[in-house]
């Protein structure tokens, strides 16, 4: 079972921005997507959300192609968390949070249990009151990602047993744009965390070494396709960067660490 890409075709317009891409997400798996300015990762995303009609390929979740899930059904097992979302109402924190519960029908008391946790789980527990109107913009690009986690939350994620069912999928557009270095981390660290409680997780991230210690699985793209796919140590080579990157890299690996670190040149 897995949220995938199978022979991919993306346009805009006349221009080709993915061709033939083969990728898949599976339940406790964390793939980042890293490369270039306009190799396609957003576009990418947004085609695995089924946000973006693909010119040639299919989406699959389960095995059943994306689009002949009903609107409900895609919205109970994938949620997505764009670069940016726009809100101007000046409701509070954990309404907005709530909102993620829609899927399920009409709102109770599980419903608003699973917002606070999710809240919680981002570091904002303390804020649930305020308006959201009030925060500052990495604020609420965090109570954005509790918003989606309570989309598709599962008790996993605050410890509870019982049977799991279909795994649900977080797909996240560089959400550690505009975070301080402790926002980042909390933010990573809930995504993290989703991924070990059995559901899937799809980043794109621009930080490769957040990429490196975060992700499962690093898809690299450029010149329209994924040129490399891989742990850590796969993907981040001298070779792989500069034909990516177009500029010259050295790696660093250093003992005390478990991933690469890649220095520009």
């Amino acid at each position: 079972m897995s949220l995938s890409a199978r022979e991919l075709v993306l346009r805009r317009g006349a221009r080709v921005v993915l061709d033939g891409v083969d990728l898949a997400v599976g339940p406790g798996e964390f793939v980042a997507l890293v490369g270039p300015n306009g190799a396609g990762k957003s576009s990418l995303l947004a085609a695995m959300a089924g946000d973006l009609r693909p010119a040639a390929g299919q989406i699959l979740l389960d095995g059943r192609p994306l689009a002949d899930w009903s609107p409900g059904e895609r919205a109970r097992r994938r949620a997505v968390l764009p670069q940016a979302s726009t809100l101007d109402f000046p409701f509070s924190v954990i309404e907005v949070v709530a909102m993620g519960r829609t899927p399920y029908g009409h709102p109770g008391r599980s419903d608003a249990a699973i917002a606070r946790r999710a809240l919680a789980l981002v570091g904002l527990a303390a804020l649930a009151g305020r308006p959201y109107t009030r925060l500052s913009g990495g604020e609420r690009q965090r109570v954005h990602l509790a918003r989606v986690l309570s989309q598709v939350w599962t008790p996993a994620l605050d410890g509870q047993g019982g049977t799991r069912g279909p795994a649900s999928y977080l797909l996240l557009d560089e959400p550690t744009a505009s975070q301080d270095l402790g926002s980042q981390r909390a933010v990573l660290d809930s995504a993290r965390r989703f991924a070990d409680a059995g559901g899937g997780v799809l980043c794109v991230l621009h930080a490769l070494d957040q990429a490196a210690r975060y992700a499962d699985r690093l898809c690299l793209l450029a010149d329209q396709r994924i040129i490399a796919s891989g742990s850590a140590h796969d993907v981040l080579t001298a070779d792989a960067l500069e034909a990516a990157f177009g500029i010259p890299v050295r790696i660093h690996r250093a003992p005390d660490l478990q991933h690469p670190l890649v220095i520009p040149r």
